[in-house]
């Protein structure tokens, strides 16, 4: 079982019928989509597609919106017993989308802020169990969670951004770290560092003890959307710890979760851009075109 802890947000796509300036105007929408976002539940659904058994541990609202999260995410066929239901309501996450392809992100954590270490007993962990984690959460939480999960042999992913500061200390912990922020890379730490390129969208490099161990790049690079990046990361994400989990070697984890980021880098929408693993197998096998 994999156990994902992470932020769940509903998220609400709207394209404008033109570009927002400064000054206040009046903008009406050409179309509105009702999907799910987050890190913990990107990845979550990302890993179930690549074949994993899930569990995300999260918070959402007792509204409408935390119920259509927990609807898609067991549609997707994750485990939602360990999602904590809230008062407070479920974060939102609203995306505008211009006609000069620019998206502006207003986030509002909303439940996401009362999710705590107590939804995932120390007991849950044993030495078949792979926690992941992202950097974008409480760093005691991470830390405790990082703690308690080697304590009881599991193994564990720490997912981060660029805009994560985690402490060296917690960092070891973590069997993998999966990053973008490359300054890591010279800290001494003897984890695995899969060091992403453009999130994974143009491969990756692995290291150990700070050495270069391989580097993947895809035989034919695709059009990077910016504006796609965190979900391309997310996907990546999802993907290698499934491949982890299921016993495939790291190298072969990389190529598999990067072909699925390259592959994620080509539609808009966090949710809609997930592919399964049916797709990157058969786009392996040659029986889809790149």
């Amino acid at each position: 079982m994999i156990f994902i802890f992470g932020k769940i947000y509903s998220n609400i796509n709207t394209v404008l019928d033109k570009k927002l300036t400064a000054g206040g105007n009046n903008v009406t929408e050409q179309d509105s989509i009702h999907q799910i976002s987050g890190s913990g539940a990107i990845q979550a659904i990302s890993a179930a597609r690549a074949g994993a058994k899930i569990s995300l541990i999260g918070t959402v609202g007792n509204d409408i919106f935390g119920k259509n999260c927990l609807e898609i995410l067991r549609k997707e066929g994750v485990n939602t017993s360990s999602i904590a239901k809230s008062d407070i309501g479920t974060g939102l996450e609203f995306s505008l989308s211009s006609p000069d392809n620019k998206t502006t992100y207003v986030t509002s954590d909303g439940a996401n802020k009362q999710t705590h270490i107590g939804q995932i007993p120390k007991t849950r962990f044993n030495e078949r169990a792979l926690l992941m984690l992202s950097g974008n959460i409480d760093t005691n939480i991470i830390h405790k969670l990082l703690n308690n999960a080697k304590e009881r042999n599991s193994s564990s992913i720490l997912c981060l951004t660029n805009n994560n500061n985690i402490p060296l200390q917690t960092l070891s912990l973590a069997n993998i770290i999966i990053t973008s922020k490359q300054h890591i890379m010279h800290q001494n730490l003897d984890n695995y560092m899969v060091e992403l390129i453009e999130y994974g969208v143009l491969g990756a490099k692995l290291y150990k003890n700070n050495s270069n161990i391989c580097t993947y790049t895809p035989s034919q690079n695709t059009d990077f959307i910016n504006e796609n990046a965190k979900s391309c990361f997310d996907v990546f994400c999802g993907f290698f710890a499934s491949s982890i989990q299921a016993g495939l070697p790291i190298k072969r984890s990389i190529i598999l979760a990067s072909k699925a980021a390259q592959k994620a880098s080509e539609k808009s929408g966090a949710y809609d851009a997930i592919p399964y693993i049916g797709y990157i197998q058969d786009l392996e096998r040659g029986n889809l075109k790149k």
